[in-house]
């Protein structure tokens, strides 16, 4: 059954030395940068869709920015490009502070991730200088990217961190080990969905496989927090917590309209009842509203066109929760 860990992102920054770091406000620098770029992807053989982000519909936006494939500052940076490969593990995205930013995603293997990134990254090297000191590394338009110019991300399920309000002592504890962590969605998020996004918070005086320890390691230790909430909440028969779940479960069962959030609250929800024995969940049920909840279409496009998508997206899980009825 999906849960704790959800996805991995490895973000790497690359610039060239003989340009300006000015890309993100001036458009001839940023069609140098980009004309390099593509003549770097067009060498490593790998297919790669063109896009111009400003021009992506919302919905494409929400999936590709939450996967980490596009970067959460796009709307600053008119004269980006992206790069996405078709598999939507990898993108190059250009013009932003950074000449190029290279983003991998994977769903649980972050050194993976790690390996494409960097192979990409090698590439661009071979139509232009990089900017790199031998010092400090790789520099950046943002001094909290320089160095190793990499940005590790880890998408971890922690409903019952929510739930006893303990995320502000969480984020204390970690901020000594050099990772934040924040709600999946931002700070504005309505349903957070007991979803989090944990990150290195500097890359300078450590190699690659140290950030990515780090992250990881936190993330461990957060599992096994959220796991002992889990327990105790299990043996005491935490009235708020088994009222929550079931709630859950029957706004799941009955609802008429579900959005993308409600969603990712519900499989929250259903995925931690299921954890603390207050009900029995199928998996591939949960599965299927794990997809619904990263966006996937309810139905057929046509039919999206023709009803409410909200209303599909309930009748669909109405459908998986209630056995096909």
């Amino acid at each position: 059954m999906k849960d704790y860990l959800l996805q991995t992102c490895v973000r790497l920054h690359f610039n060239y030395a003989d340009l300006p770091f000015s890309a993100q406000r001036d458009e001839s620098v940023a069609r140098r940068a980009t004309d390099r770029i593509t003549a770097a992807l067009e060498r490593a053989g790998d297919t790669y869709a063109y896009y111009l982000p400003h021009a992506l519909n919302a919905e494409t936006r929400r999936r590709l920015t939450e996967k980490g494939l596009l970067h959460p500052d796009t709307f600053a940076a008119p004269y980006s490009v992206l790069y996405l490969r078709m598999d939507e593990a990898l993108s190059v995205q250009t013009a932003l502070g950074d000449h190029a930013v290279i983003a991998a995603y994977d769903e649980s293997d972050i050194q993976a991730a790690l390996e494409r990134a960097s192979a990409v990254r090698t590439g661009l090297s071979e139509t232009g200088i990089p900017a790199r000191d031998e010092e400090y590394g790789y520099l950046t338009a943002h001094p909290c990217h320089a160095g190793e110019g990499m940005t590790v991300q880890a998408l971890l399920h922690l409903p019952m961190l929510r739930m006893t309000g303990q995320s502000d002592k969480a984020n204390a504890a970690l901020s000594q080990k050099n990772v934040i962590l924040r709600p999946f969605g931002g700070v504005q998020a309505k349903i957070p969905g007991g979803m989090y996004i944990l990150e290195n918070r500097a890359c300078m005086g450590k190699d690659a496989g140290e950030y990515i320890n780090e992250v990881m390691q936190s993330a461990k230790i957060l599992t096994a927090v959220e796991e002992r909430f889990r327990t105790t909440a299990r043996e005491k028969a935490d009235e708020s917590v088994y009222d929550a779940v079931w709630r859950a479960l029957g706004v799941a069962k009955y609802a008429r309209k579900i959005t993308i959030p409600d969603a990712r609250h519900l499989w929250s929800m259903l995925t931690l009842g299921a954890a603390i024995d207050a009900f029995e969940m199928d998996e591939e049920a949960l599965s299927d509203l794990w997809e619904l909840a990263c966006g996937k279409a309810p139905c057929d496009q046509e039919e999206n066109q023709l009803q409410n998508v909200d209303m599909l997206r309930a009748q669909r899980v109405r459908f998986l929760l209630n056995g096909g009825n």
